[in-house]
């Protein structure tokens, strides 16, 4: 009896050990539940450190809503198809242009039309769309439109030309950019690439109230005169826009694009062609097909004296050039041995002198032939074609 006794006691007693210890391990779990839970909420908050809910991009504020209008979608770079700002024609789509159909499957494509209407000043251009086609709206939606009369009506909600709208043309976002997010309610980060206007124009859009969003910078835009300006911080960003927005003529004109080089004389030709020894081929169509890419290795050396002097990868050519008359009724004679395509009086429709580091380009039209030029002299820090239109 006493030896049972002496067992229960001690089966007892190593119950209550290893209830305690149990006790214990669950307590430890918990603490360390605890701190793990404390150390996970501070990292998520962690990148917000140092920074003022000022340098954030809050929703409604001055900075997203600039943003939000640099990346609206800019329906002024096909006026010369749907003679709307507010609005853009999805590609590809079928013109007849003149009589002319041309299927337009790029921007690049719209030299073409506008050739046409450049190639006699006397005649009424005219300019048909074959339907069904798509357009988009400044916010990316789309719709599809089934004939004339309904385009008609997009058109006319879109306003008078040149009337101020709300995206913004003078000012471009060199992609991609980053930023961040932290959701205050279920404590969530993400990080978000965004690569073109139409992502960013989404992502501020959609940004919720109870998510604070930072920029990863430096971030870069391109202005209007071609210059790159690099910002630190929000504040930088606000000023670079709200100081540029307004620094160049958008050119929301609803009417057929005419030749530029209204003022133009034999003294802007050899100015520009002195300015640099190097030339190529930024554009040749003939007949609609486009040629550019049989004059790539092609370099061209227009002297001040009348002669070119041009090398390829194989061969070097000799030639002349010479220009007559004054503003759009100035034409440029070229005559080079053995490159047959360029060998014709040519209209001098533009003459684009940039003074700083961005690429001068000359405009050329000879009927249904068009060549532009563009010199390799600067070394520009984003490539032009990214940020300016080839109408």
């Amino acid at each position: 009896m006493i030896v049972l006794v002496i067992s229960i006691h001690k089966y007892i007693d190593l119950t209550m050990k290893n209830i305690n210890a149990l006790i214990n391990i669950l307590l430890l779990t918990i603490i360390l539940f605890i701190i793990l839970l404390m150390c996970s909420c501070r990292s998520e908050e962690s990148i917000y450190e140092g920074t003022t809910p000022e340098d954030r991009l809050v929703v409604g504020s001055n900075v997203s809503n600039l943003l939000l209008q640099i990346a609206m979608n800019d329906g002024s770079k096909d006026n010369i198809i749907d003679g709307a700002s507010c609005i853009s024609v999805e590609l590809p789509v079928t013109v007849i242009v003149n009589d002319t159909q041309l299927d337009l499957l790029s921007i690049d494509d719209f030299d073409f039309v506008e050739d046409i209407f450049n190639q006699d000043s006397e005649d009424e251009d005219t300019l048909e769309i074959v339907y069904p086609i798509t357009i988009i709206f400044s916010d990316f939606t789309k719709t599809v439109v089934p004939n004339a009369e309904d385009m008609e009506m997009h058109v006319s909600n879109c306003g008078e030309e040149n009337e101020v709208d709300l995206d913004i043309e003078c000012v471009d976002i060199v992609y991609p950019i980053v930023i961040s997010t932290f959701n205050t309610i279920t404590t969530l980060i993400s990080s978000n690439t965004i690569e073109e206007d139409e992502e960013l124009y989404d992502f501020i859009s959609y940004l919720d109230a109870n998510e604070l969003a930072s920029v990863y910078f430096p971030v870069s835009f391109f202005l209007y005169d071609g210059s790159v300006v690099e910002v630190t911080n929000i504040e930088e960003l606000e000023i670079v826009i709200e100081t540029s927005k307004d620094s160049c003529d958008e050119e929301d004109n609803n009417d057929i694009v005419e030749p530029d080089c209204t003022t133009c004389d034999t003294n802007d030709l050899i100015d520009i062609w002195s300015s640099c020894d190097t030339w190529e081929v930024d554009k040749m169509y003939v007949y609609g097909s486009n040629i550019k890419d049989n004059y790539s290795d092609y370099s061209f050396n227009f002297l001040s004296d009348g002669s070119i002097v041009v090398i390829s990868d194989s061969q070097t050519y000799f030639g002349t050039w010479e220009s007559s008359g004054v503003g759009i009724l100035m034409f440029l004679e070229i005559e080079i041995i053995d490159l047959p395509d360029f060998n014709y009086m040519w209209t001098v429709l533009e003459i684009t002198d940039y003074k700083n580091d961005y690429k001068n380009k000359i405009e050329l039209l000879n009927g249904l032939r068009s060549l532009r030029f563009k010199e390799e002299c600067k070394d520009e820090e984003g490539d032009d074609d990214d940020h300016e239109d080839d109408d």
